[in-house]
């Protein structure tokens, strides 16, 4: 069994990430982050953990902040965009291929 795992690799380890999907308020172009859990979340005075991460889209390139707050399991208590909205994962994957306008 070695000798296979040496010769074809390991399988690929579980992607655990978090991931957010945003639309810029002032373009309405589509974009998407991924937090890990493990190492991007900082702990909270009162409990739980929260993350500020920026994001900038290609196309007006403001700058958009995300802030997310998550309990000590690290599952996702609230979650709001400064400069962008949250939107679904379908919403994102029908709108990001889309040609971009000046």
């Amino acid at each position: 069994m070695g000798f296979l795992e040496r010769l074809f690799g390991k399988k690929a380890p579980e992607d655990t990430g978090i991931y957010f999907f945003v639309r810029c308020v002032h373009c309405q172009r589509v974009l998407h982050t991924r937090l890990d859990p493990q190492n991007q979340l900082s702990p909270r005075d009162e409990g739980g953990y929260e993350v500020h991460k920026e994001l900038m889209d290609d196309r007006c390139f403001r700058r958009l902040t995300l802030h997310a707050t998550f309990d000590a399991q690290r599952t996702i208590l609230s979650a709001f965009v400064d400069g962008g909205t949250l939107i679904d994962r379908e919403s994102w994957e029908a709108e990001k291929d889309l040609p971009r306008r000046s």
